[in-house]
């Protein structure tokens, strides 16, 4: 059961991914360090703003995915949840997991 706050619930999703270089792991964290943070962070968030961040989508790319283009199932997966409007936010441990091109970034942020 989801609390609401003043009313108020936001969904989103954690979106997750470790690229091919073995040494990414390390410098991005794991798959699963990933997932917790963006669960965490979301508590911090409703803590914050009095809005219930609520995780619904937990969308982690198969170890080994390049953020060097945008064909990536989880990443396509999380572009329709955004385009439905079934998602209101969306957590990453930081850019370079969602994108590493600045054009396909800004197209995201579009």
């Amino acid at each position: 059961m989801i609390e609401k706050r003043n009313g108020r619930v936001k969904i989103g999703a954690i979106y997750g991914r470790v690229s091919v270089d073995d040494a990414a792991e390390v410098e991005h964290g794991s798959l699963e360090q990933q997932g917790h943070m963006g669960r965490e962070l979301a508590k911090e968030l409703s803590s914050r703003s009095g809005v219930e961040h609520h995780i619904k989508h937990l969308l982690i790319e198969e170890r080994g995915v390049s953020g060097g283009n945008t064909d990536r199932p989880k990443y396509q997966q999380l572009l329709d949840l955004i385009r439905s409007r079934r998602i209101e936010f969306v957590i990453a441990k930081e850019i370079s997991r969602i994108s590493r091109s600045m054009q396909d970034f800004c197209e995201f942020m579009g």
